[in-house]
């Protein structure tokens, strides 16, 4: 056999070995966002954030409820912008110079959430995710997947479920 031949194969066999490793990892696991919301982290997944914008200028639309604080056009696409704070029941997100909004899609709705901090994006392995009963919330127990304890945290942040937030009954004014 010719040696470059043999040393092509294991090559070829090594990447393949890291590839299905690497594709292995990732099936035990959900990449998450973490965010700070009235002194507190939540977690949101990942797969669901399509973008991170500087909370800037919300249009004001009448008669909604005080937790929807209006739309933002966001590259030719109206969105509108939902305060994660009341929504879960906590004080109202404040708008200081760290305030974000994440740009979430869910069955083809988008909604931005606004947070007064992104914390950063990480790994959490789902067999370290507990059930929302484990740990005492004052979130509404209905938006909540769970409790994970992020690898660069030192406490519990709440994981959220994004789906039942945008499709939620808080969430679907004047849609049927």
């Amino acid at each position: 056999m010719d040696p470059t031949q043999i040393i092509q194969e294991m090559r070829e066999e090594y990447w393949r070995e890291i590839s299905s490793a690497e594709a292995e990892g990732e099936e035990d696991r959900d990449q998450v966002l973490v965010a700070e919301v009235g002194g507190e982290r939540f977690a949101l997944g990942a797969q669901l954030c399509k973008t991170i914008v500087k909370a800037g200028r919300v249009t004001r639309v009448p008669r909604l409820p005080s937790h929807m604080l209006g739309v933002i056009n966001l590259r030719g696409q109206i969105i509108s912008v939902v305060d994660l704070g009341q929504l879960l029941g906590l004080p109202s997100s404040s708008a200081g110079p760290k305030a974000r909004l994440v740009v979430t899609e869910s069955r083809g709705v988008r909604t931005a959430f606004l947070v007064e901090a992104v914390v950063g994006i990480e790994w959490v392995e789902k067999s370290r995710v507990r059930s929302p009963e484990s740990l005492q919330s004052a979130v509404k127990a209905e938006y909540v997947k769970g409790h994970v304890a992020p690898v660069k945290e030192e406490k519990w942040v709440t994981y959220l479920d994004v789906d039942r937030m945008v499709h939620g009954p808080e969430l679907m004014v004047g849609r049927k």
